[in-house]
């Protein structure tokens, strides 16, 4: 899971990485392609401005060429040029309104140029018009002063001819040109405007003049004079005339120069416009592309940051994973070699439970044969005895570790008198320090004796004993101290506080901490004993009630526990009505007990504890035979095995159920002893469970109270007779086992083997109970296993001698 979030955390940074780079490429594509227009833009001039600078120039080609048109001399091809021209500059204009549309200020002005331009027509037509009318008035007014000379030289000769009179004939020259050395002086217009004259050719006339002698009177010549006058007047108005044309076409000159001038202005104004909202265009596009640039300069530094904000996390992430990878893997490796070094454990485990095991079945077997050969004595049995609650110790060991590592082991909460527990516990402590030889110190504190508390005594005393027992058995001279103090923990609760020293052999510092893991056995100078597990359970079952355990311990000189756990004060009245009840016979039970199972052995065992406490019963070894019985109305107790032949327990307990009344109380003899087995078990309908192998007071307990102490037990006799039926049973099945393993019918070996589980457990044969267990799983999942049941079948005939 770890490998595949790392490799997806590693396709996302690439992903991101390719989004980011094609991201910015997107970005400085789109944003270059704007910055290049705009640079184009920039580039390029604009078409007003060229426009404009087109009319300028148009409009003083066309000021030089009407300049020509106004001149006396001009042809066609300076008109044809200036029409071309005003045709142009008006095609420039309308471009100009077009390109500014909506800009009300230069289609104001453009419309000032073209009433300019007209204007300016206008007054170059008038201005022709008035200087075609000069011209031709410059010629009469030339004839007009030459009239006026002849008319002013005649008058002088009439004048002499009143004085003097002579009569000859002769000729006169006389030319219509001005007389040389004379010329006329013409004005600054005329020189500009005017075509340059040629030089006037001298026309010669001559006349012939015949002198006459004439007699003039006065009247005559006044008459004459008068004429003159008039004349002379006639000829100066046209004069004043004249000159009055001259500075009409001087003012239209000017009205022509101003509106030139005008119009130049106007022009240089729009271009001038022009340039400048070009230049605030240039500008604005100058900003638009430097601000084209900065986006995409912020663009790609945004998506940068980002790209590399979001690496660095997923390199975080990615370094976290690996790091969290190398701590799995270091944890991995820690814990396979942790698994290996359990497995060496567990195999040494094994093998010790091995050895543990089989040195009380040596004597459980041993003095079994040599009570069928002789006589048996009390002290054979006690050994026989004696083995097997150790047999039982160490599978009850087994089986607290199993329901401790499955959370399923319950405490008890009913109320104990703390100094019966410290009794017990002296009683049996002190006969295993006597029996070694070493001092054994009991220190307690006195007010504690008469308490009676809440709790789990027989698992107190479990751990009490374990503690106390390691504490002999690693002592070989000196002492072994057990002491008790308490102090109130609250107005309800007490901490009892339990120390056991010894002066044994101690612990190494380094492992004080291994003493309590499970299976773990510390080297020493004895043979290591027991299961390993005392502590590891011991440890348990204390933080399970809330306490601690602390251990102090110098190699060599000994060692020191120290537990304490909180208990709730009970009621002293509480331990009366149990008390009471000890003194109880067996004569309280009122009621008839069924045992159902196949097993003979195991039913034969019942059978003898119930006659033994004189309580009716009836056997079956089969359901076919409960199923036909009548059920009694004094029947209280059912004993139902789960595993029988044609029918499982699981089936039997509801037909039961339906016909026994609901205060019969009906309990499930199994060796299926697992936590989730025993709940299965439970929801079948089954009041408890009775596991096997047990002991006679587990059975009795259920149809009295408690065995009073010095209750009677079997008798060898009893115990003779039920060495005899398991032997003989023993061997049919060993028979059947053979048969059945010929015919390779697995169901009947399951059967079997089931049957031989109960029975050789009952009867302290652990190991070939626990191959036999074995088997039946294995012949319930169709396997077959033929080493192994041979395995068994030859331990069987060692067990019953054949």
């Amino acid at each position: 899971m770890r490998k595949s979030s790392l490799k997806f955390k590693i396709i996302i940074s690439l992903l991101l990485a390719v989004v980011t780079i094609v991201g910015a490429g997107v970005i400085t594509t789109r944003n270059s392609r704007q910055i290049r227009h705009t640079v184009n833009q920039i580039s390029r001039p604009p078409t007003e401005q060229y426009l404009v600078n087109e009319l300028f120039k148009d409009i003083v080609v066309l000021d030089q060429v009407q300049r020509k048109i106004i001149t006396p001399n001009y042809n066609n091809d300076v008109f044809r040029t200036s029409d071309t021209l005003k045709k142009k500059i008006s095609g420039i204009i309308d471009s100009l309104r077009a390109l500014n549309e909506g800009n009300g200020v230069q289609l104001e002005r453009l419309e000032l140029l073209s009433g300019l331009l007209h204007k300016r027509d206008q007054l170059i037509k008038g201005y022709q018009a008035l200087t075609r009318d000069f011209i031709r008035s410059d010629s009469v007014q030339l004839q007009i002063e030459r009239l006026s000379d002849f008319i002013h030289n005649s008058y002088l000769r009439s004048d002499s001819a009143m004085f003097k009179s002579r009569s000859s004939i002769s000729s006169t020259t006389i030319s219509d040109s001005l007389p040389e050395g004379t010329e006329q002086k013409s004005t600054f217009w005329n020189r500009l405007f005017g075509k340059r004259k040629e030089p006037m050719v001298k026309e010669v006339r001559y006349f012939v003049l015949e002198q006459m002698n004439v007699s003039l009177d006065t009247l005559q010549l006044l008459q004459d004079d008068s004429i003159f006058v008039q004349l002379t007047n006639t000829l100066d108005g046209l004069q004043q005339k004249r000159k009055s044309k001259l500075g009409q076409l001087n003012e239209q000159r000017q009205a022509l120069d101003e509106a030139n001038t005008t119009l130049i202005r106007e022009v240089l104004n729009t271009l001038n416009d022009i340039e400048q909202d070009n230049s605030r265009l240039l500008s604005s596009r100058n900003k638009d592309a430097l601000r084209n640039i900065d986006d995409t300069l912020s663009s790609i530094t945004i998506l940068t940051v980002l790209f590399v904000i979001v690496i660095l996390v997923m390199g975080a992430l990615i370094a976290w994973d690996l790091v969290q990878q190398d701590r799995n893997r270091k944890a991995l490796i820690a814990a396979k070699e942790e698994a290996d070094r359990l497995g060496s454990v567990k195999q040494q485990f094994l093998s010790k439970m091995s050895h543990e095991i089989r040195s009380p079945l040596q004597s459980i077997i041993g003095y079994a044969d040599l009570m069928l050969h002789t006589a048996p004595s009390r002290d054979q049995v006690q050994i026989i005895s004696d083995s097997s609650r150790h047999l039982l110790e160490i599978v009850n060991q087994v089986l607290d570790y199993n329901k401790l590592v499955n959370d399923s082991l319950t405490l008890l909460r009913e109320p104990f008198s703390i100094s019966r527990v410290l009794d017990e516990l002296k009683a049996l402590a002190s006969v295993q320090a006597l029996h070694k030889q070493l001092s054994f110190e009991w220190h307690i504190q006195p007010d504690v004796l008469p308490w009676v508390l809440l709790g789990d005594a027989i698992r107190l005393k479990q751990i009490l004993l374990n503690i106390l027992h390691n504490a002999v058995k690693f002592t070989d001279e000196g002492f072994v101290a057990f002491g008790l103090t308490a102090s109130k923990a609250g107005e309800h609760n007490v901490l009892l506080e339990f120390k056991i020293a010894d002066s044994g052999q101690g612990i190494a510092q380094e492992d004080l901490d291994i003493i309590f893991k499970d299976f773990e056995q510390l080297p020493t100078r004895h043979m290591p004993e027991g299961s390993g597990l005392g502590l590891s359970i011991a440890k348990e079952l204390i933080e399970k009630m809330g306490g601690t355990i602390l251990v102090s311990s110098r190699l060599g000189m000994g060692s020191e526990f120290l537990i304490r756990i909180p208990f709730e004060y009970a009621e002293p009245d509480a331990l009366i009505a149990p008390a009471r009840s000890e003194r109880k016979d067996n004569s309280d039970f009122r009621g008839m007990v069924w045992v159902i199972d196949d097993d003979a052995y195991i039913l034969q065992l019942c059978e003898r504890i119930l006659e033994h406490n004189h309580i009716a019963y009836r056997s079956f070894n089969h359901p076919s035979g409960v199923l036909e019985a009548e059920v009694p109305p004094q029947l209280r107790l059912i004993f139902l095995d789960i595993r029988m032949p044609d029918m499982m327990g699981y089936e039997l307990v509801k037909i039961l159920r339906e016909r026994v009344p609901a205060e019969v109380r009906i309990i499930a003899l199994t060796a299926q002893v697992l936590p989730d087995e025993v709940e299965h078990i439970k929801q079948q309908g089954f009041d408890d469970i009775l596991n096997k192998p047990f002991l006679i007071a587990s059975f009795e307990a259920y149809f009295k109270q408690k065995v009073a102490a010095g209750a009677p037990t079997l008798n060898p006799d009893e115990d003779e007779e039920l060495l005899a039926v398991f032997t003989a049973d023993t061997r049919a099945d060993i028979f059947a086992l053979e048969k059945a393993l010929y015919s390779g019918d697995t169901e009947q070996l399951r059967e079997i083997c089931h049957k031989l589980a109960s029975r050789l457990g009952q009867l302290g044969y652990k190991e070939e109970g626990q191959l036999a267990r074995e088997l039946e799983f294995k012949f319930k999942e169709g396997k077959l296993s033929l080493k192994r049941t041979r395995e068994l079948i030859e331990r069987l005939k060692y067990i019953v001698g054949s």
